[in-house]
């Protein structure tokens, strides 16, 4: 502060106040030697901090109870308690979320998935958003400069193939020139596979050893190339319908789906319908 004078110190409830102002969702954890004596008279201040002070951590010490654990619980409790606002998700992921809880809820998990690098499985009926969903997770990942969207359907499967995996020169009748495949020129970036389901058995094999070892093989090529590309797969069919007609893989929806978001129908978002017709 310009008018404070020189030398003089921030009071922890000026700090408090002023956090609270400048960002009144965050969670705010106070961790100090003097709370309990109540020298810091912080809860009249907008919403209350969560406490923990070194004395809490010696009498649990030395009533043989685990301070740590309790720490992590206030921890997890202040996490929860950061509330977000629909159109603060809308400016971070670049569509239209609305006031829906299972859409909140989506907003959620791409945020909480987006750092990782794990695959992401997105299951929802045509037209539910799920290349958005594919984007904002890349645009929140870092990965986004390189983003590619292939549609796995009504694509002759040698076209798919090299589409995905690229081709050496003479791979084929027509194979005049070496082709990159996406997978490859996706690499550090983000590949959105839709109806994944639409893969022959042979090309979803191919598929399961990229999720294995992060390696491909162009077509008709000698030479394993590693790949550090985040893989983001979808149906527009529940899975489990899809592995029983032998469409999907088992295998391969349980390697690419350890992270998952389900996108609900139009028909579940009345409430999000002036906003998305705007």
């Amino acid at each position: 502060d310009d008018q404070r004078p020189p030398g003089s110190k921030t009071t922890g409830e000026e700090l408090f106040s002023e956090i609270r102002i400048q960002f009144p969702n965050i969670p705010i954890v106070i961790f100090s030697e003097q709370l309990e004596k109540d020298q810091y008279p912080l809860d009249g201040i907008g919403a209350a901090p969560y406490r923990y002070s070194k004395d809490q951590m010696k009498r649990m010490t030395e009533e043989q109870q685990d301070w740590a654990e309790d720490l992590a619980k206030i921890l997890d409790e202040a996490i929860a308690a950061a509330k977000i606002r629909p159109e603060e998700y809308e400016k971070s992921l670049g569509f239209v979320v609305g006031k829906t809880q299972k859409m909140l809820e989506v907003a959620r998990q791409i945020i909480e998935m987006a750092p990782l690098n794990a695959p992401v499985f997105i299951e929802g009926e045509t037209g539910t958003g799920k290349e958005l969903v594919a984007k904002a997770l890349a645009k929140l990942s870092g990965r986004a400069r390189k983003f590619q969207a292939l549609n796995c359907s009504g694509m002759h499967q040698q076209t798919l193939e090299s589409t995905l995996f690229g081709h050496e020169k003479g791979a084929f009748s027509g194979a005049t020139e070496r082709f990159i495949g996406a997978f490859e020129s996706c690499n550090h970036g983000t590949l959105f596979l839709d109806e994944i389901q639409e893969m022959s058995s042979d090309l979803q094999n191919k598929l399961k050893r990229v999720l294995n070892d992060g390696t491909i093989r162009r077509m008709k090529g000698n030479e394993d190339i590693h790949l550090n590309t985040r893989i983001i797969a979808a149906t527009n069919k529940p899975p489990t319908m899809l592995i029983a007609e032998g469409k999907l893989r088992e295998d391969i929806y349980y390697r690419i789906s350890t992270l998952k978001i389900s996108l609900p129908p139009l028909r579940e978002r009345f409430n999000d319908l002036d906003e998305l017709c705007k």
